[in-house]
């Protein structure tokens, strides 16, 4: 029944490890020393950033090993929920979520292991961990992988975004850098011929419409300089089917028209353009409508 683990974990490293990050380049100096020297300085530091995260993804993988320890124990109960605390080396504590339940589908059970690392003094890399497994013969099958920095992270929930009827896993978030309305949510659709997930969709403030299977929001920009979006689920994929934007004259002032870039082929370069005296009635109520509109 267990034989599952060691595989479970070894992808949870894996997925843990892939983090894309941008080597430092030297900067310019005339003096080739000091170039050499916060090269060197910089590399540093970068490696041990990879160590820690190296080691907190051990760590992790144990709490998560013993977190289905616990799962596989109720693994005959038609459904459970568990919450505990762990301390992995003594140093911090993980908050240790457990749900299962035919969360997705009649027909499938799924497994949802939500690890909470808050920060800490010992915590170099604080986050949500969240890892979603089918029942499979005698054992959970890994369908799903996601970590979340703590210092973005909002909340996660079940919500059917695309309009099917299934449940979709939702992780809502708060940018930490830049400028302006960011609120971004990563969306992950139910695949029910195979129990598991979609690729990840990434949505800056968005307003899901599952009923209209449709995805509104406004884009990133300055306070009254952005636009609003529209997108349209198709299966498993998303068209793009308009732009809404303040008409401006050649001073870059607004003409109190709103104009409506309707795309075609999904090409946003091949555009419909229509005059409007005002914001079409759908926007009106969408998260950020007051950011577009230029009022905080």
């Amino acid at each position: 029944m267990k034989q599952m683990i060691p595989a479970l974990i070894t992808i949870f490293l894996v997925s843990c490890g892939n983090v894309k990050k941008e080597k430092p380049h030297p900067l310019p100096d005339n003096d080739s020393t000091a170039v050499q020297t916060d090269s060197q300085r910089l590399q540093g530091i970068w490696r041990k950033r990879e160590e820690n995260e190296r080691a907190d993804s051990i760590r992790m993988a144990g709490v998560l090993q013993k977190a289905l320890d616990s799962a596989y124990r109720n693994i005959q109960s038609p459904t459970f929920k568990k919450s505990f605390t762990l301390v992995p080396d003594g140093l911090y504590p993980v908050e240790i979520k457990l749900a299962y339940n035919n969360f997705f589908s009649k027909d499938l059970k799924h497994l949802i292991v939500h690890m909470s690392q808050p920060s800490n003094e010992h915590v170099e890399v604080p986050g949500e961990y969240i890892n979603i497994y089918v029942k499979h013969n005698s054992g959970f099958k890994q369908v799903l992988v996601h970590k979340e920095w703590s210092n973005t992270y909002t909340n996660d929930t079940l919500q059917d975004v695309n309009g099917d009827g299934l449940q979709d896993v939702v992780i809502n978030g708060y940018g930490s850098n830049g400028c302006c309305l960011k609120a971004f949510a990563e969306v992950y659709l139910y695949l029910p011929q195979t129990g598991t997930f979609s690729e990840m969709f990434d949505f800056i403030n968005p307003t899901f419409s599952g009923k209209e299977k449709v995805v509104r929001g406004v884009a990133y920009g300055h306070l009254g300089e952005t636009e609003m979006y529209k997108y349209k689920w198709n299966g498993t994929g998303l068209d793009t089917l308009e732009y809404i934007s303040f008409e401006k004259d050649e001073k870059d002032k607004r003409t109190g028209k709103i104009i409506r870039s309707i795309v075609q082929n999904n090409n946003k370069e091949a555009t419909i353009k229509q005059r409007l005296n005002q914001v079409p009635a759908e926007y009106r109520h969408i998260y950020g409508y007051n950011w577009f509109l230029g009022i905080l």
